[in-house]
């Protein structure tokens, strides 16, 4: 047998033999036997890359993976506030990022002394029950510029006529909401009987802050508030039950209000119209009925990517989830104000952070987020919509295929 033919034959023996180990611990068995020769070629494997962590595996090991038990929130207000968050004074401004413990709640004060603003105080309980929630905290602004007319000329008026209508003006129907409001009071000579000659009459719209929602995934039915309906005369007495009609393209057919004026439920019908009746000139609250209903839950993958080039050492890394509702119906300005009230801002950008301990080699991590994702039943009045809320999320870092980051030559 010829030296080439002996070596082949010895090279199918040793294959056959170690089937069940590695290519190269074959050839290093080779490179021993006292039957090579230097007359053989060399043979030169490539390291494997197979999931082993060993020289040449394009895989590390990892150390801790440690994942937050915090949740993110941000609080934004429409203008400067002095906020307290669980009892403690934490910020003097109109946006305030903070982090708890998941699942707590959070418990808001905040209180308002701007210029131009109502000087009010919100209270406003949220649960912590998704990552990065953004609760909103509409701070009522003051109508300006309202139009007048005084008492004498206004009985002058009525008594020609047979009433005299006072309207909100023209520079404030689109203070409180982009879409225009027009509120008239129709008051008669009996109405006006008992009022002063030189009081000064006029009414105006202002928007209404929603801090009496509690921001929790819960079945409920409640009614909140979306205007406030100002008099220049804060407690002036009428003479006879007199109408008020507010018309804004936010009022639909089977919506169900009511008014502080009398707290009667009041159904639109058509023509984006409520008709109520006042007994005094002074302030009014009109409120919306809101009626929730849990109906059902996923919890879908919402992300699958990596960490990218994870250095060596301790490192923080942030990834992000979602928060808020989402829902198809979004052209009413006043469903909009009690979802986002309820179920807080939507957000795609919800911060959070998980500590990767990389002992060797900067790595690309993959990783997996999952989320639950709630389906309501909103209805307003007989208007019902399906309103989808983000809730807590699961993090999966997969520490068995982190891999070696290469730099391309």
């Amino acid at each position: 047998m010829n030296k080439v033919v002996y070596y082949i034959e010895h090279l199918r023996y040793y294959m056959k033999f170690f089937r069940s180990i590695s290519f190269a611990a074959v050839v290093m068995a080779m490179s021993l036997s006292s039957c090579m020769d230097n007359s053989l070629p060399s043979i030169s494997i490539n390291p494997g890359n197979g999931n082993g962590n060993g020289e040449g595996s394009k895989y590390i090991t990892l150390g801790s993976v440690t994942k937050s038990n915090n949740y993110t929130f941000t609080v934004k207000a429409t203008t400067k506030v002095e906020l307290e968050i669980n009892g403690s004074k934490v910020a003097s401004a109109s946006t305030y990022n903070g982090s708890m413990p998941k699942d707590k709640d959070i418990k808001i004060k905040a209180v308002c002394k701007s210029a131009g603003y109502e000087n009010i105080t919100i209270e406003k309980t949220v649960a912590l029950d998704a990552n990065g929630k953004v609760i909103t905290l509409d701070i009522p602004k003051l109508a300006t510029r309202t139009a007048t007319i005084t008492a004498a000329n206004a009985k002058e008026t009525a008594n020609a006529k047979g009433r005299v209508d006072i309207s909100n003006s023209a520079a404030n129907k689109n203070f409180a909401y982009k879409g225009t409001t027009d509120a008239t009071l129709t008051l008669t000579s009996a109405a006006l009987s008992g009022i002063a000659n030189d009081v000064n009459l006029g009414i105006d719209i202002e928007n209404a802050s929603t801090a009496n929602i509690a921001q929790k995934n819960e079945d409920t039915e409640e009614y909140f508030d979306i205007m406030t309906i100002k008099s220049t005369t804060n407690g002036t007495a009428l003479g006879e039950a007199s109408k008020l009609t507010i018309t804004n393209a936010s009022f639909e057919p089977g919506m169900i209000f009511k008014c502080s004026s009398d707290n009667k439920e009041v159904k639109v019908a058509k023509d984006s119209k409520l008709e109520l009746e006042l007994n005094a000139l002074k302030s009014y609250t009109l409120s919306c009925q809101a009626r929730v209903q849990f109906m059902d839950s996923t919890d879908s993958q919402l992300i699958h990517d990596a960490f990218l080039v994870v250095p060596i050492g301790n490192k923080e890394i942030g990834f992000t989830t979602k928060a808020g509702f989402e829902c198809d119906y979004t052209s009413n300005e006043f469903i909009n104000k009690y979802l986002t009230a309820k179920f807080g801002t939507y957000t795609n950008e919800a911060k959070n952070t998980v500590t990767i301990v990389n002992p060797k080699d900067k790595a690309n991590v993959p990783y997996k987020v999952y989320q639950s994702k709630y389906h309501y039943k909103v209805s307003f009045g007989t208007m019902e919509l399906n309103v989808y809320v983000w809730g807590p999320y699961r993090l999966e870092v997969d520490t068995e295929h982190a891999e070696k980051y290469v730099t391309e030559k």
